[in-house]
């Protein structure tokens, strides 16, 4: 009985194994279906631009080396408050027609995590206009862009640009080459694997979602996993229907087809975390409390907020109605600076005052940059939306935002 059951354990992991590799070429055949609509062929269009036949237009130094334009040192520049690097380069009259350029494959070696790699072009339709679609750096330098997609990538091109933005890295940035083409399956899984492996940094709403791959991408890992465990359990339950096998041995082959899939997504979220762990380390290692806090993403709302709860700690039982621009969804730093004030009593919604039926003398309005559509009129002592208008004293002004008392509910005009 053991050895029988070995045997159904032994069958059924090979038979698992069997049908996961089979629908591999399955889905190889399959492939062209994620191509974009109307995506033409790659030998319809097929166009390889050296890095050496651009100038490097913005760089503190730079080289050409072989087919390469290399910048050893990137030009310094202000974004705000904050000191980043640039490097641009540029090709005028191309000599391209945006209409049969269908897909870019960039090769750009030296970006790091945390910079921002853009193109640019000029059109003869637009000259005047200047077009830009950013794109992601990915692993071993290449990244990829649908053409096709974009509705300003169109007519001849007069000027076509690389631009890399952001805080400088130890390694020079190596412009290789730019190749425009078509679709075909050797391309497609090629950019399919440098999306899936491309690093993207957790950002502020990672902990509710995280899609793993830009929004771009040809097709998503857990959508294939899915589909090829799919295709694989099809193959196990028909070998199993034509063979008329045991049912513990389609029982572990399908187990198998369910485990390869998910092993292998799991492994694409273990790099990935990896790699996260180390740039977290990166910025935040051998710090103290207060530097970490200095370096974080939100570093200027916790100083804004440390401010302002010194301003508000008489007043920390009143209410405080907190208005910014973007009045629905969930931004960034209205969420954020409510949590930095809590426990104060917030209530955080709107880009407009609140109906004078509803306030009270002492409530308090912060007016969090940007809220264009209320105004204060100093003279007068009045907040006003263009739909009311309500008695309030200036407290505090700072460049995130003003916070006023209000005095007495005013009357709408």
């Amino acid at each position: 009985m053991q050895q029988e059951l070995r045997l159904q354990w032994l069958f059924g992991a090979l038979q698992g194994v069997a049908a996961t590799a089979a629908a591999v070429v399955l889905l190889w055949a399959m492939l062209p279906a994620v191509y974009p609509p109307d995506a033409p062929a790659a030998s319809d269009a097929a166009l390889v631009l050296p890095g050496r036949e651009f100038a490097a237009v913005v760089a503190a130094r730079a080289a050409a080396e072989g087919d390469s334009m290399v910048v050893q040192a990137m030009q310094p520049a202000e974004r705000g408050e904050q000191q980043i690097g640039e490097a641009v380069w540029r090709l005028e009259q191309p000599g391209l027609s945006a209409d049969d350029l269908a897909q870019l494959r960039l090769e750009l070696e030296g970006v790091q995590p945390g910079q921002e790699v853009v193109l640019f072009w000029r059109s003869a339709l637009a000259p005047e206009q200047l077009h830009y679609a950013e794109l992601g750096h990915g692993p071993a330098g290449v990244s990829w862009l649908n053409l096709g997609q974009l509705d300003t990538w169109q007519g001849q091109l007069l000027e076509l640009a690389v631009g890399v933005f952001g805080e400088p890295g130890p390694e020079p940035l190596r412009l290789r080459e730019l190749d425009f083409g078509g679709y075909n399956r050797y391309d497609a899984a090629q950019r399919v694997f440098a999306e899936w492996r491309r690093f993207q940094p957790w950002q502020q709403s990672s902990a509710n979602w995280y899609a793993g791959v830009p929004g771009a991408a040809l097709i998503r890992p857990a959508a294939a996993a899915g589909l090829w465990a799919a295709v694989a359990l099809v193959l196990v339950l028909g070998w199993h229907l034509w063979r008329r096998g045991p049912r513990g041995t389609l029982v572990v082959a399908g187990l198998w087809a369910l485990l390869i899939p998910w092993l292998a997504l799991d492994y694409l979220w273990q790099v990935q975390l990896e790699r996260q762990l180390q740039e977290t380390r990166a910025q935040f290692g051998a710090l103290s409390q207060a530097e970490k806090h200095e370096r974080a993403i939100d570093a200027d709302l916790q100083r804004y907020a440390l401010h302002l709860q010194q301003i508000l700690q008489p007043l920390r039982h009143q209410r405080l109605f907190l208005l910014h621009e973007a009045n629905q969804g969930h931004n960034f730093t209205r969420l954020r600076l409510q949590f930095r004030l809590l426990p104060l009593n917030i209530y955080n919604y709107g880009n407009t005052l609140v109906a004078p039926e509803h306030l009270r003398p002492s409530d308090l309005v912060l007016l969090l940059k940007p809220v264009a559509g209320v105004r204060y009129d100093p003279a007068r002592g009045l907040l006003d939306d263009g739909a009311q208008q309500v008695a309030a004293t200036l407290l505090d002004t700072h460049p995130l935002g003003s916070l006023y008392r209000i005095a007495e509910p005013g009357h709408a005009q």
